[in-house]
């Protein structure tokens, strides 16, 4: 069986998704047309996962018990359905 290998990242994934944006940019400055608006599309790309990453990681975040409750309608008491619902009001 083939093992896995495996090693400890030294810079964080923020970190590394702005290092990777900084450089597509670049990139992206010496290109013109489709091929430039490609890599711009990949730098807002990195820019949005740093930035979902941030929130992922905040403090702010509500426990799974309370999107659970938020995910569920609960149009029937004994047994709930679990697809989401929008009419759901937040507690």
């Amino acid at each position: 069986m083939q093992q896995r290998r495996r090693f400890n990242q030294t810079k964080s994934l923020k970190e590394r998704l702005a290092l990777f944006a900084n450089e597509i940019r670049e990139k992206a400055g010496q290109l013109s047309g489709p091929e430039r608006d490609a890599l711009l599309k990949k730098a807002r790309q990195a820019d949005t996962a740093a930035h979902l990453n941030d929130w992922v990681n905040s403090s702010g975040l509500q426990s799974p018990a309370n999107l659970a409750r938020i995910w569920t309608c609960g149009w029937n008491v004994r047994t709930p359905c679990r697809r989401p619902c929008l009419a759901v009001s937040l507690p």
